[in-house]
């Protein structure tokens, strides 16, 4: 994903050097050429201006994810229904 961001960094900033081009119309052109939205283009620049020219890695789905059953009670009862329920090649599981 990096190397999409450098890519349109790079095309944005040739619309702006090279024409009249504004910020709104490069990142316009920019993302017709790339198939992004505009809006897309724009927050990357904000990343490489404020990152001195380094964009920030995606850091989309890393997030601390909690156990979804904590009460004691409720883990034993799922525990008990999947060595009930769950089937491997036809036997049951954890038996």
């Amino acid at each position: 994903m990096t190397t999409n961001k450098m890519l349109a960094m790079f095309i944005f900033y040739y619309f702006i050097k090279t024409g009249s081009q504004g910020v709104y119309t490069a990142a316009k052109k920019t993302a017709e050429l790339l198939g992004k939205d505009e809006n897309t283009v724009r927050t990357w620049k904000a990343q490489f201006e404020q990152g001195n020219g380094c964009l920030s890695v995606s850091t989309k789905g890393i997030y601390a994810r909690d156990c979804l059953i904590t009460m004691q009670k409720l883990k034993m009862k799922a525990i008990k229904w999947e060595r009930e329920n769950g089937f491997t090649q036809g036997k049951h599981n954890c038996s």
